[in-house]
């Protein structure tokens, strides 16, 4: 049985004390302290049958982990359930931290399962099943008998003797705090603790305590059970509400404990409810904290988590870098309307082709690319550009878009431009008609771009943007267009 395993661990633990054998990071144990001697162990004696201790601890699958490197990085809160086990502060603990304990103090055979465990003494024998609990949370070294100690008579697999719920073993208790409002809500905290005790957590109310003696000092008993177990549940209620406001009775009494002490102790005081969290019970001292509402899905499972002070969740090790990060340039200044960032800069024009005759020409084709230039000292990313020109010098633009009589072309540019990178649109080309001379000789093309930064367009006039030479005039020499040159 898993207990005892964990009871011949404790054994084990114990006899190193008396031996005084035992690691100085165990002997009055820390979340710090037990790193330490976790990252010691595994410098030291760290086999490959150890693998499957740590991996379960640490929540990590893969075969190869460095595990040195995950201990320096790990959040020294992953060790405090193991620390409150070990202090007594609470009964029980997840089976991972028992097998880390036993990986930490030698223990062999390790792991739980690997090898057979048999109670072979009459005592204990008769211990098991006469009177124990299956419910009931193991209980942890050193106590008096009474409190659930190891029997120094019994031998190496020992187990602990179920403690007497006497009043006075409290150390791990839980302590449930509450108003008398009416005979339903007192059945149903009477429930709630009942309740807990079947899950293995030693839980005590007033009325339990109450029932162990006669003539009773409330006062004196409140004040044990408030500081006497590591763990106090509030149950909150309008009749709680109103009594510790008004500072009236136990409730009173309870409440001002509280305060003066809830700053000191956070994991000690746990704040329920059976009917949600309005403002009606809450009092004004504990306005702002924790509720766990018992009457929603999964609230269960958060109160055990409080009162084993297990965490929720296991978050990843810190690594041992952070992102590179790359400083953003800074700009020039410059008086004046800021400058674009990206230059429409002049076209990259040639002429294809032409047709004439008598010294007048009937057509001349021309392509035409557009060129863009990154002026800032960043790297842009893409940007968008659209031109408009006369429709008649694409006779054939029968898919394009038409607006007010020109020709709407599109294009964009989705890669990286760097500064000072000038880049090419694709080619476009141009057909000028003679017959059209009046129309477009004199027109304009514009080039807007588009981008992060807004936008900005540029004009070309098309009479000086091409250029050829007169045909069968006896000279290459190119001039810009006018009407005169077409038929």
């Amino acid at each position: 049985m898993l207990s005892n395993y964990t009871a011949q661990i404790m054994f084990a633990l114990e006899k190193m004390k008396d031996n005084r054998v035992l690691s100085t990071n165990l002997l009055n144990p820390t979340p710090r302290s037990l790193k330490e001697e976790c990252l010691k162990v595994y410098l030291e004696r760290f086999g490959p049958g150890d693998k499957q201790i740590l991996q379960q601890f640490f929540g990590v699958e893969q075969e190869d982990r460095d595990f040195e490197r995950l201990i320096i990085n790990m959040d020294t809160d992953k060790f405090r359930p193991l620390v409150n086990f070990l202090r007594q502060k609470v009964g029980h603990t997840n089976h991972k931290n028992i097998e880390l304990l036993a990986w930490l103090i030698d223990f062999h055979p390790r792991p739980f399962g690997s090898a057979k465990f048999e109670l072979k003494s009459p005592l204990q024998e008769s211990n098991i099943g006469k009177g124990s609990n299956s419910n009931e949370k193991p209980k942890a070294a050193g106590r008096s008998e009474s409190a659930g100690a190891i029997s120094p008579d019994v031998g190496p697999h020992a187990v602990y003797r179920a403690p007497k719920d006497d009043g006075n073993n409290n150390q791990d208790g839980v302590f449930i705090s509450y108003s008398w409002d009416n005979p339903v809500h007192e059945d149903k905290v009477v429930a709630f603790t009942d309740f807990l005790r079947t899950k293995g957590f030693h839980a005590r109310l007033d009325k339990m305590l109450t029932q162990e003696e006669t003539a009773t000092n409330f006062v004196k008993m409140m004040h044990k059970a408030m500081h006497g177990h590591s763990k106090v549940i509030v149950v909150l209620s309008e009749g709680y509400k109103r009594k510790a406001e008004t500072f009236t009775g136990g409730v009173g009494e309870e409440y001002q404990l509280l305060l003066n002490d809830i700053n000191k102790s956070p994991r000690k005081y746990i704040l329920v409810s059976f009917e949600g969290r309005s403002e009606n019970i809450i009092p004004f001292g504990l306005q702002g904290r924790n509720i766990i509402d018992l009457s929603t899905d999964g609230s269960e499972e958060i109160l055990y988590q409080k009162l084993m002070d297990e965490n929720s969740y296991t978050f990843s090790p810190v690594a041992a870098e952070k992102p590179k990060l790359t400083a953003k340039t800074i700009n020039k200044f410059s008086f004046g309307k800021n400058a674009f960032p990206i230059a429409i800069a002049e076209p990259s024009v040639s002429r294809h082709a032409s047709l004439g005759q008598g010294g007048k020409y009937n057509s001349i084709e021309f392509r035409i690319m557009f060129n863009f230039k990154n002026l800032s000292q960043n790297s842009i990313e893409g940007f968008a550009f659209e031109v408009k020109l006369q429709k008649e010098l694409i006779p054939n633009a029968y898919t394009e878009r038409i607006a007010d009589g020109k020709v709407i072309l599109s294009d964009s540019f989705d890669r990286k431009i760097f500064p000072d990178q000038t880049i090419k649109s694709k080619t476009f080309e141009v057909k000028l008609m003679s017959s059209d001379k009046y129309h477009f000789v004199d027109s304009i093309i514009s080039v807007t771009v588009y981008s992060d930064f807004g936008s900005d367009t540029r004009d070309f006039q098309v009479n000086e943007l091409f250029a050829a030479p007169v045909p069968n005039g006896g000279s290459a020499e190119k001039r810009h267009l006018t009407k005169e040159m077409f038929q």
